[in-house]
C-alpha cells in the first residue's frame, strides 16, 4: 500500500524492510525448539516493522493521497491486529 500511495502522490518510496522482516520470520521457523525468549523477540521485531510502516502510511495519508475501499479495510485490520 505504501508503494501505491507514493506513486499516487508523487513522493519517493521510503526505505522498507521487506527482506529483513521475511528473514527474521524465517529465522524463527528454522529452530526446532522455539523458546519463549526467541518467540517474544521475533514478535517484537515484526511489531516494530509494522509500527514503522504504519507511521509512513499516516504521513502519506495526511497528504492528498486517497485509498480504495479494500485498502481502507485492510488498514483497519492491520490496526486492530497491531492493537492486540
Amino acid at each position: 500500500m505504501i508503494d501505491y500511495m507514493c506513486k499516487r502522490s508523487g513522493y519517493y518510496t521510503p526505505g522498507m524492510y521487506y527482506q529483513n522482516a521475511c528473514r527474521d520470520c524465517l529465522n524463527l521457523t528454522k529452530y526446532k525448539k522455539r523458546t519463549a525468549k526467541r518467540s517474544r523477540k521475533a514478535i517484537k521485531q515484526q511489531l516494530q516493522y509494522i509500527r514503522r510502516d504504519r507511521g509512513c502510511m499516516d504521513a502519506l495519508l495526511e497528504t492528498e493521497c486517497e485509498l480504495t475501499q479494500n485498502q481502507r479495510e485492510l488498514l483497519s485490520v492491520v490496526d486492530k491486529v497491531y492493537g492486540q
